[in-house]
């Protein structure tokens, strides 16, 4: 059940999560419980399995095995191979400690902010430690989802904000249909942009027709 989940239950996914859940399967589901027929399996079973998980592996990678778990099972359920889902019956137990948090400091983000002032990439620099938009929506940022001006006279007042609704994922989606998110831009952020739009235009004209118009916010010395 969880090999034909893994062949045909990814599709459409994206290269690394089909990646990563092809090796928690084959590591840790398989090993466990792959000899076993879904028709005997038990709740009692399926808990014993995590809670020893849970010595070895993250609360999200317990997560993601039980996901992997009751994915398979509903596979099977709809092709009549088994007539409950047992992993429906089972929560993730609480798993070890995940790794240090690799989150800047206020005085390691302020340096990077001061490194950053002068290159190229300190409109990139700021936008990211100041939206917290992830790398791979910023690489797909296009300036039509940049709006540096806003309208103070609207009712209600609409601020300087920035869309991030694209990403250089699969398929152009953001991580989660919530990742879509509008949010409003400080006003370094507003600033830093505009000065970086001058700094394009310029690149722009001494390219010529070697330049590549993708509308991107941040792109290459030929767009």
């Amino acid at each position: 059940a969880v090999e034909s989940w893994l062949e045909h239950g990814l599709a459409g996914r994206d290269r690394n999560t089909v990646r990563n859940r092809t090796i928690l399967a084959r590591c840790h589901v398989l090993p466990a419980l792959g000899s076993r027929r879904l028709a005997e399996l038990t709740a009692d079973e399926v808990d014993r399995w995590l809670a020893g998980e849970s010595k070895a592996v993250s609360t999200d990678t317990l997560a993601k095995l039980l996901s992997i778990l009751h994915q398979s099972i509903r596979r099977a359920q709809a092709r009549d191979l088994v007539q409950r889902n047992v992993a429906l019956l089972c929560e993730a137990p609480k798993g070890t400690v995940g790794r240090p948090s690799k989150s800047l400091s206020l005085e390691q983000a302020s340096r990077l902010l001061m490194a950053a002032e002068g290159t190229s990439m300190h409109a990139y620099v700021v936008v990211s430690l100041l939206t917290g938009a992830r790398t791979e929506e910023l690489r797909a940022l296009t300036w039509s989802h940049l709006d540096l001006e806003g309208d103070a006279s609207g009712l209600p007042p609409t601020p300087p904000s920035i869309q991030l609704w694209r990403s250089v994922r699969a398929g152009g989606e953001t991580k989660t249909k919530r990742s879509r998110r509008t949010l409003e831009l400080p006003a370094l952020c507003v600033d830093t942009l505009r000065e970086h739009r001058q700094r394009q235009l310029a690149q722009r004209i001494r390219m010529g027709q070697r330049w590549v118009d993708n509308d991107l916010v941040f792109a290459t010395r030929y767009g």
